[in-house]
C-alpha cells in the first residue's frame, strides 16, 4: 500500500509539473496572441494609411493630367502664349514699318510746314 501511495504522490508530483507546464503554456500563448493581436492591428492601420496615400496619389495623378491639358492642350496656355507672342511679332513689324516709312515721310511734311511757316 505504501508503495501505491508513494507512485501515486509521484503521478501526483508529475501531474502537477504537467499543469504548471501547461498554464505557462497558455500564459505564453496569451502574451502571443495579444502581441498577433497588436501587429494584426498595426497592420490593418497600415493598409488604411497606405489606401488614403493611394486615393491621395490617383487625386495628384487626376490633377496632374489636367494641368497637363490646360498648359499644352487645343487651347491652353503654351497656345495662348504663342499667339501673343505672333501678335507682338507682328506690332513690331508695324512699328519698324512706321519708323523707315511714316517717320520719313512725317518729318518731310514738318520741314516743308517749318518752311512755310518761316518764310521758306
Amino acid at each position: 500500500m505504501e508503495d501505491q501511495l508513494r507512485k501515486q504522490g509521484e503521478a501526483l508530483a508529475d501531474l502537477r509539473v504537467a499543469v504548471a507546464e501547461v498554464q505557462k503554456d497558455v500564459q505564453i500563448t496569451g502574451e502571443r496572441q495579444r502581441e498577433v493581436s497588436e501587429a494584426i492591428k498595426s497592420i490593418a492601420q497600415s493598409l488604411q494609411e497606405l489606401a488614403l496615400v493611394s486615393e491621395r496619389q490617383e487625386r495628384l495623378t487626376e490633377a496632374q493630367s489636367r494641368l497637363t491639358r490646360a498648359v499644352h492642350g487645343p487651347g491652353g496656355v503654351k497656345e495662348t502664349l504663342d499667339q501673343h507672342h505672333d501678335r507682338i511679332r507682328t506690332v513690331e513689324l508695324w512699328i519698324s514699318g512706321v519708323k523707315f516709312v511714316v517717320a520719313p515721310a512725317l518729318g518731310a511734311i514738318l520741314i516743308k510746314e517749318a518752311l512755310r511757316l518761316w518764310g521758306g
